[in-house]
């Protein structure tokens, strides 16, 4: 019996600290989803930009206007990949306290951590939380980085090389699908941490842990 209510007890304690890394998990995970969401609005942006920026009755003045407010995308940018949560970049890799992307170059900082933050969620479960800065901004294959592609299509708009701001329209393809198949990544392991956490509840329960 002793033994029993010992194994008991060692379990409790196991669930508990397995609990805390879900729910700060899913606190981390679910701060990421908004800022990729954000992430993915100003790729969107930058397309319909392109889009607008392509027409070719355009004069060289309104296209310039669009160039600035493509400029201004790359500063959002930034904003975006350098979100914290409790003083920590989520997108930082495991230099949660340095911030990924640098204000002054806008581009990622270097160099970059792309190391992944692993939590035990369960007896021999471990799970990566997070998504660094370079798969933020790099879309896997050839596809340069978004601040590349932004800069790319601003000079093709400021020069009105038609033939510039109709590639740019493949590369922010590519990295909407990129940051839609991040967002989806992210769901996938807040769902199975969300029945985890249903589990360990529903165990708490049948053993009395009120």
């Amino acid at each position: 019996g002793i033994a029993i209510a010992l194994g008991l007890r060692r379990d409790q304690r196991a669930g508990e600290a397995w609990g805390r890394n879900i729910d700060d998990s899913l606190t981390w995970m679910n701060t990421t989803d908004r800022a990729l969401g954000q992430a993915l609005e100003v790729a969107q942006r930058a397309r319909e930009l392109a889009v607008q920026g392509g027409n070719g009755t355009l004069s060289a003045e309104s296209r310039a206007l669009i160039a600035a407010e493509v400029d201004s995308l790359k500063s959002q940018f930034v904003e975006i990949g350098n979100s914290s949560i409790g003083g920590r970049y989520i997108f930082g890799g495991t230099a949660t306290d340095r911030p990924p992307f640098d204000p002054a170059t806008e581009t990622a900082a270097t160099p970059v951590n792309t190391s992944l933050i692993n939590r035990e969620v369960a007896q021999g479960s471990v799970i990566s939380v997070n998504i660094t800065a370079d798969r933020l901004q790099d879309p896997p294959g050839a596809t340069a980085d978004i601040f590349t592609v932004l800069d790319e299509l601003s000079d093709a708009l400021r020069t009105s090389d038609f033939d510039g701001i109709t590639q740019s329209l493949g590369a922010l393809d590519a990295h909407q699908d990129n940051i839609s198949a991040l967002r989806g990544e992210q769901a996938a392991k807040v769902n199975r941490l969300e029945l985890t956490a249903s589990r360990f509840e529903a165990q708490r329960i049948a053993t009395g842990d009120q």
